[in-house]
């Protein structure tokens, strides 16, 4: 496996001519304008994530195995015979759209990555061990803020957790609008769970899991279940898209 990351990411965008002007920003010392698309633009990571999706999708890299997001790639082949075709093909690719690699931050031809946050080996996908410390070393929240932050971190690794939603429940009902802050035994049990649940060497692939909208709450029990196949196989997509085998579904009828 090899990791890229492309070199100041969104500067490696231009801007056209006749939209420079509304990125116009005022200084003491004058007034300027990018002529690169900035950090800090609302539609900059949609607009680069468009171009990184019509990068991989050349019929050059048909087969090759490479993911995207903002300006971090991984390309995965199953030999390093075969990895070395595939990253020549990736690098004509960037040639081709005139995108720069960052060569420190690069990692070529590895078992064992980083990426977005997981190490990544041949037996499967793990959190990062520095995102979980992280988690464990917080402390209990007292502040909607505060929560909101710690369930956001936790939800990065919530594949790796199972039953997520409901652990997590008393915390999230928290943060609605207009509830009242009361941090009680069964919201700080939540929250230690949630830490303590934090994986350090998992072995499934993934967890997932979320709570019934109000509607899917009347649905019967088979109904449900059936709900549950399909959206666990649309929110795994990324992830059946690199790994293509036959599935089966366990359910209790």
């Amino acid at each position: 496996m090899s990791t890229i990351d492309l070199k100041s990411g969104y500067w490696q965008v231009g801007v056209k001519s006749e939209d420079q002007d509304k990125t116009a920003f005022v200084t003491p010392f004058g007034t300027f304008r990018f002529k690169r698309m900035p950090f800090g633009l609302r539609n900059a990571p949609a607009t680069f994530q468009r171009l990184i999706d019509r990068f991989r999708s050349s019929s050059t890299l048909r087969n090759v195995t490479i993911l995207g997001y903002i300006d971090d790639l991984i390309v995965i082949s199953d030999s390093f015979e075969q990895h070395l075709i595939d990253l020549r093909a990736v690098f004509d690719r960037l040639r081709e759209f005139n995108l720069h690699a960052n060569r420190p931050k690069c990692v070529f031809a590895k078992e064992t990555v980083k990426y977005l946050g997981h190490i990544i080996t041949p037996q499967g996908i793990a959190p990062d061990p520095d995102k979980i410390n992280a988690i464990v070393d917080m402390k209990e929240p007292t502040t909607v803020k505060h929560l909101k932050s710690f369930l956001q971190t936790c939800s990065w690794f919530r594949k790796f957790v199972p039953n997520f939603s409901q652990i997590a429940q008393p915390l999230t009902m928290l943060t609605k609008k207009n509830q009242s802050w009361k941090w009680e035994e069964a919201q700080r049990t939540a929250f230690h769970e949630l830490k303590g649940e934090t994986p350090h060497d998992e072995r499934p692939i993934a967890y997932a899991s979320r709570l019934l909208t109000s509607a899917e709450r009347n649905y019967s029990t088979t109904e449900r279940e059936a709900l549950a196949v399909v959206w666990a196989v649309e929110s795994s997509e990324d992830l059946l898209m690199v790994i293509l085998c036959m599935s089966e579904a366990t359910t209790s009828h």
